[in-house]
């Protein structure tokens, strides 16, 4: 999810029994086992607390060192470290993720780099990001097609000790056989038809950076064997070459089962324990509807939907997540007829009633449907959820009239 907006602060995502919950820098925020009790709820934490400060865009942490319970004692005066949004602080054994936070019409906004939310199904995805960021091992990002699984990749990429190193990007569901070889691990002239010239592969591209494989449960068998040897032996075998050392890390993605795929004998087992040491789940836009107000808010030009929209817009399912999204507003924007779309004109961009828009913007759900539809489509009506009244003083039937139609769909349905 590509945020734009200003950073506006920090805040500190502290670890629970029932996850990951943030607390805003505004302009220090103390934390510790002897100064505020309970506030990092864990067997771990060790009696001592730290201290972060807020400078503006800046932020420190100071350890105000063992032993001490209030930040003026002789021991705070320790030198402060500055950290930065997708930094982890420890306090004894436990991390404390350091986040964006910005407050705006759709709520809290919490993010890392360049992933953000204003849902608090988010928290322990942002929390886990940073925690990733700097191991070594290969992560497997999981996730429906369109939860941003990329943008998770370049985050992860970009709050790692390989920051200042390449991140490429490889679609192992774009190329087939020695083009995908020859992409993955590059190849000789004359290694193959077309093959005119030294090309160089992903993997040596990505030296001392990172590889991010995205749509990995599309890679065929030959190229699974090819990849479990350079992973296992840090050496790739270049198409009609030698060998090469080369240092990577390795960032997957897929939208697929892959223990179902190895079940289906489509995907290597051995290969899936390599690469499935650490992983990040995204969850679907469905699972975080906060995030459908603040991202159609982000994306539509200055910000004028109505709240009947936005309500409509999340009471969708969105089966392709945030590219789905985006796409329903470039449409939209199409066929605005005065510039701000209505419930019809989002009736028409999905094709059906969106459910969620109901109570107090229920006749102007009504309406937009009667004009959609040129009459009155009882079922479609019964099944957006309306009650039998908000539609009869929409339609300008007899009240008599109505009821009759109303329990004939009914009994039909």
């Amino acid at each position: 999810m590509n945020t734009s907006m200003n950073h506006t602060g920090f805040a500190v995502l502290l670890p629970t029994a029932q996850g990951w919950r943030p607390v805003p820098v505004v302009p220090r925020l103390v934390v510790g086992s002897a100064c505020v009790p309970g506030l990092v709820d864990a067997a771990e934490v060790a009696p001592q607390h730290c201290v972060f400060e807020a400078d503006g865009p800046r932020l420190q942490v100071r350890d105000a060192g063992p032993g001490t319970t209030r930040v003026g004692s002789a021991d705070a005066s320790r030198r402060p470290v500055p950290v930065e949004a997708g930094s982890v602080v420890r306090l004894g054994r436990v991390p404390l993720v350091v986040v964006q936070q910005r407050r705006d019409p759709s709520g809290w906004w919490y993010g890392v780099g360049e992933l953000g939310s204003w849902s608090a199904s988010m928290w322990p995805v942002l929390a886990q990001l940073a925690l990733l960021a700097s191991a070594a091992c290969p992560v497997l990002i999981r996730g429906e097609t369109g939860t941003g699984k990329e943008v998770a990749a370049r985050t992860l990429h970009d709050l790692s000790p390989r920051a200042h190193r390449p991140l490429v990007a490889v679609n192992c569901g774009a190329l087939h056989g020695d083009l995908l070889l020859a992409e993955l691990f590059g190849a000789e002239r004359g290694a193959y038809t077309g093959c005119t010239e030294r090309r160089k592969g992903a993997f040596e591209r990505a030296d001392g950076g990172t590889l991010f494989l995205d749509e990995l449960g599309e890679l065929p068998a030959t190229a699974q064997a090819a990849l479990l040897r350079a992973l296992e032996s840090g050496e790739i075998q270049v198409l009609g070459g030698a060998t090469r050392k080369v240092d990577v890390r390795l960032i997957c993605a897929t939208h697929r089962d892959l223990p179902a795929l190895v079940a289906m004998q489509r995907f290597r087992l051995d290969l899936l324990h390599r690469i499935h040491v650490a992983e990040l789940a995204l969850p679907a836009l469905r699972d975080r509807r906060d995030d459908v107000a603040g991202l159609a808010n982000l994306w539509w030009p200055d910000g004028g939907l109505s709240q009947a929209v936005l309500a409509a817009l999340a009471g969708y399912a969105f089966p392709g997540n945030l590219r789905e999204l985006r796409n329903v507003l470039q449409r939209l924007q199409l066929v605005a007829r005065f510039g701000v779309p209505d419930l019809s004109d989002l009736c028409t961009v999905l094709g059906q009633v969106p459910l969620g828009a109901l109570g107090r913007d229920a006749e102007e759900q009504v309406q937009a449907l009667l004009a959609r539809s040129g009459g009155l489509d009882f079922e479609q009506l019964r099944a957006a959820g309306l009650s039998a009244q908000q539609v009869w003083r929409a339609s300008g039937l007899p009240r008599a009239t109505f009821y009759r139609r109303w329990r004939q769909a009914k009994q039909a349905a």
